[in-house]
């Protein structure tokens, strides 16, 4: 059995107006974490216009969060965004309203 501490988690979020269902999805992700594997959350902002980026500039003092301006294209563009800033070479890409099990 190796010692080795296994491979880092990137969990990409884009966010456009996703108020409602914001804090529930990254609840769902902060569960995710084992204790042994390094992970950081990317949250990009898509020109939200309901008060996403009011949770989001609370969320931002959150170690293993970070707050990204989108592109303002669309999920797809805003998913591009997140992956080319990922750290880690496992990037786990999770809409604004999915709530992991």
């Amino acid at each position: 059995m190796s010692s080795q501490t296994p491979p880092g988690v990137s969990f990409v979020v884009p966010v456009r107006n996703g108020a409602q269902t914001l804090r529930a999805t990254l609840a769902s992700i902060a569960a995710q974490n084992d204790g042994v594997r390094p992970r950081e959350i990317i949250l990009v902002e898509d020109g939200s216009e309901d008060g996403s980026r009011a949770i989001l500039d609370g969320l931002a003092n959150v170690g293993t969060i970070r707050i990204l301006d989108g592109p303002r294209r669309g999920a797809a563009a805003a998913v591009n965004c997140g992956v080319r800033a990922a750290r880690y070479p496992i990037v786990a890409q999770v809409d604004q309203d999915v709530a992991l099990e």
